[in-house]
């Protein structure tokens, strides 16, 4: 006898906000013209999108988004790391201002959501954590030239 078991899926692009600098210990002043002067000199998304005036002009649509579907789902996938907590980083990235533009606080949503899994790239090193009971995973493919570089990966996991 088959089990038939149904997954909702919540998704959306998700943006970086300036959490990661107002929630850690930050070598720049915390100002709106410090971090897009930070993302400026250190951010590839500044010259390629085009439209962006601001690091964080995304962030207030794509949130809304993640507003209307954290709670209907059981696996919910952005591309942002829902977590600005050091702990929540690649080891070798911790620290660094410039994973503000990595990162977004999605405490609230795994709070008060039902998702079960939040999964999530953008960063190129595979990482798992859990907060407030729901597994989070970065499991990326990186670019050709990184040495975590593989592109037939498979990722199980158990519902």
């Amino acid at each position: 006898m088959a089990i038939l078991l149904k997954l909702k899926f919540g998704e959306c692009d998700s943006w970086y906000s300036s959490a990661y600098i107002h929630s850690n210990k930050s070598l720049i002043s915390p100002t709106k013209e410090s971090i897009n002067q930070l993302w400026r000199n250190s951010n590839n998304d500044s010259r390629h999108i085009y439209g962006i005036v601001n690091f964080d002009n995304i962030y207030s649509y794509q949130v809304k988004k993640i507003e209307q579907v954290y709670n209907k789902c059981d696996v919910m996938v952005t591309h942002i790391n829902p977590s600005c907590l050091n702990k929540h980083i690649s080891p070798r990235y911790r620290n660094q201002d410039t994973n503000t533009f990595f990162t977004f606080d999605g405490s609230r949503f795994m709070a008060l959501g039902n998702m079960k899994y939040w999964i999530f790239r953008h960063t190129h090193d595979a990482i798992e954590y859990e907060l407030h009971g729901v597994k989070c995973i970065c499991h990326p493919l990186g670019y050709p030239t990184e040495n975590n570089y593989d592109d037939t990966m498979i990722k199980s996991i158990e519902i």
